[in-house]
């Protein structure tokens, strides 16, 4: 399975084993420069590989505060510190071969292949904020049709009470009140599923949506089915529903 098409949870686990994996990398290399002859030139490049080593933990730390906190400005930082990564990297790659020191290769290619690593998990959080935005506009959308659709129905029942309709009252305005409180409750059950999975990645989640998704469509096929045209406000309560499917 390629990398880019991990859930953000599998991703934010390889990016602490990545920092990890440079941190180990980083002192082998700075041990390999000591164990020799302490050299002018060698004093820059034990710098150079102590900084990557920091870079590489500011770099988990902002991705991770945007995971946490959808601040845009994280961005910004995210952006500085893979410049100076790539420097890094590059510089050390360099001094890799004039100063004979093999780990250093290792760590030069570990710390390149962390900011994909992050692009990806900014990329896939991205990418749920802005589904999460759609969602949030959507309920609102779903709040007013189900507001209408209450003070609709509500003044069908009220009708039928004062006509003495019973078999109206029965057959059609109570289960339309019926149908829509289910309505309600399943929208609001999907919503709980979709915040769940964005937290956890849990197949259950995507799961028991789809089921709950099955399970609105067929309420709403049904409530559409107790509203009639002719009756106030019903066939515009009709269009809403639609459009919310």
């Amino acid at each position: 399975m390629r990398l880019k098409n991990l859930k953000l949870g599998p991703k934010l686990i390889i990016s602490f084993i990545i920092v990890t994996v440079l941190g180990i990398l980083a002192a082998a290399a700075i041990n390999q420069i000591v164990l020799r002859t302490l050299t002018q030139e060698s004093i820059p490049l034990i710098e150079a590989a102590g900084s990557l080593g920091v870079r590489a933990r500011e770099l988990q730390s902002e991705t991770l505060e945007y995971v946490a906190l959808g601040d845009e400005e994280a961005l910004d930082s995210i952006a500085n510190t893979v410049t100076v990564i790539n420097q890094l990297s590059d510089e050390i790659e360099a001094s890799a071969v004039t100063n004979e020191v093999t780990d250093l290769a290792d760590l030069s290619r570990v710390a390149h292949e962390m900011v994909p690593v992050s692009g990806w998990i900014i990329a896939s959080h991205t990418q749920t904020l802005d589904r999460m935005d759609d969602l949030e506009f959507l309920e609102g959308q779903a709040e007013l049709a189900v507001t209408n659709a209450n003070a609709v129905i509500q003044a069908e029942v009220d009708r039928s009470v004062a006509a003495d309709d019973l078999v109206d009252l029965v057959q059609d305005a109570l289960p339309s009140s019926r149908l829509l409180g289910e309505y309600v409750v399943v929208t609001q059950r999907l919503r709980s599923e979709a915040v769940e999975f964005v937290a956890t990645g849990e197949e259950e989640n995507l799961e028991d949506y789809a089921a709950l998704l099955e399970e609105l469509t067929a309420i709403q096929a049904e409530l559409e089915n107790t509203l009639e045209e002719d009756e106030p406000g019903e066939a515009l309560l009709q269009e809403q529903l639609t459009l919310l499917a």
